[in-house]
């Protein structure tokens, strides 16, 4: 029997960083390249060049259909969701600590990255190229702010202390004593599943 109890001082702050805007923000990024894809329809190529090579050069096209050409804007909408629902389940079900707040930040900053990426994939595809430089050159400053905000956001995290040594797996973690469904990787940088 152990009784020792863990307290926490961290302020509770109701829900999830960037508020209601921040939340949407993704969202309404994909939005905008679907209006954007609807608005430049008559000048999308048939077929649409869809990957390019490390040249430059167009090694695969997709038939120029609604949901073909829109497919990267589908895929991140589906992705963007579910790193909302993981950041949601996070909130709700993780101990707060010195990595929650670091991490759902992180979370979010990531539903924008693949927004963005996604919307210019599309932009780059549906103007045939002519968008290439400018694409490749915003997602080239996209990865790199992602990985500055990386850095920020758990510089300054302490290291924490493992729950349980001893529940630490190379890919989870697993203690069926500790009734947190995430908990705080062994490192300190972010969370895995129990």
């Amino acid at each position: 029997m152990n009784d020792i109890r863990e307290a926490d001082l961290e302020p509770d702050e109701s829900g999830l960083p960037g508020g209601t805007f921040g939340q949407l923000l993704p969202f309404l990024l994909l939005v905008s390249g679907a209006i954007w894809l609807y608005l430049n329809w008559d000048s999308v190529p048939d077929p649409v060049p869809m990957h390019w090579n490390v040249r430059g050069h167009v090694d695969r096209y997709v038939s120029r259909s609604p949901v073909a050409v829109a497919m990267p804007l589908l895929i991140s909408a589906s992705t963007c969701l579910m790193l909302h629902f993981i950041a949601r389940i996070i909130r709700g079900a993780a101990p707060r600590g010195a990595t929650r707040k670091p991490s759902l930040r992180l979370l979010l900053i990531a539903e924008i990255f693949i927004a963005g990426v996604c919307c210019a994939v599309v932009m780059v595809s549906a103007s045939n190229g002519r968008l290439f430089v400018p694409g490749v050159t915003f997602i080239a400053v996209l990865t790199a702010a992602l990985l500055g905000t990386c850095i920020v956001l758990f510089a300054k995290v302490p290291k924490t202390q493992p729950r349980n040594p001893a529940g630490y797996h190379p890919l989870y973690y697993s203690d069926p004593e500790d009734p947190a469904l995430f908990v705080p990787k062994r490192s300190g940088l972010g969370y895995t599943v129990n």
